[in-house]
């Protein structure tokens, strides 16, 4: 557990790199584009987050909780910008993508590189569904579900990766 402590780490002091491989992928496969006045603005934070709450802290429900609230304050942020929903599909999988080549080219000779991957793809996905309710708040709010629904995948997803990762 303690190296990918240090894994864990040293990836959240890498984050400009990440966000560099990020940024390159939808030139090199255009299909994979965003809008042209796409902001990075929450993107750094939820990476730290995610590889903290998989990596640094795997089990803490505080750490996953923070995974949550960051989703969804970047899908909420996403629709006041005026994006559509489906730009948060197309943000995580280039997200996943990035962190899956920074693993691989960085950590290759790494005997936990392959744990580190698993864990922080399962907790993108978490951050990703949040950012899908964040994006849908309004739904969720109308509904009396604001901000159950947060607990809710929080606590869902706690038990999930405690099974997972724990057993």
């Amino acid at each position: 557990m303690e190296r990918l402590k240090g894994i864990g780490h040293r990836i959240i002091e890498e984050v400009p790199q990440i966000l560099e491989a990020w940024e390159r992928l939808p030139k090199e496969e255009p299909w994979y584009s965003l809008p042209r006045e796409y902001l990075l603005d929450h993107l750094p934070e939820v990476i730290r987050r995610v590889v903290h709450a998989a990596l640094i802290e795997p089990g803490s429900r505080e750490a996953l909780k923070k995974v949550v609230e960051g989703g969804a304050e970047n899908g909420r942020h996403r629709l006041d910008v005026g994006f559509p929903d489906t730009v948060l599909f197309t943000e995580y999988h280039l997200l996943r993508i990035a962190l899956w080549e920074h693993l691989r080219n960085y950590y290759a000779s790494d005997a936990n590189q392959t744990e580190a991957i698993l864990r922080i793809e399962s907790v993108s996905t978490v951050a990703m569904m949040a950012a899908l309710r964040g994006y849908h708040r309004e739904v969720f709010e109308s509904r009396d579900e604001w901000p159950e629904t947060l607990e809710g995948l929080t606590d869902e997803w706690h038990d999930t990766l405690q099974r997972r990762f724990h057993e």
